[in-house]
């Protein structure tokens, strides 16, 4: 498993949709598994939700803790 750390601008966040959605870290699956499969990890500064992004189906999915 590779975690690759990234230092991005900020998005638009979907829950609150201020601009202080910040990427926490990236995730490529190892090439044993296939076709690599990117998963981002996001947090927001302004509301403090937290979610994972699938480039590939450009999919938000809310993270809950």
């Amino acid at each position: 498993m590779e975690f690759v750390q990234q230092v991005a601008t900020a998005r638009r966040c979907p829950q609150c949709r201020v601009e202080a959605l910040a990427l926490n870290r990236r995730h490529v699956s190892p090439d044993r598994l296939g076709q690599a499969i990117v998963t981002e990890y996001y947090a927001c500064d302004f509301c403090d939700a937290e979610f994972q992004y699938s480039p590939a189906a450009e999919r938000w999915k809310p993270l809950y803790n």
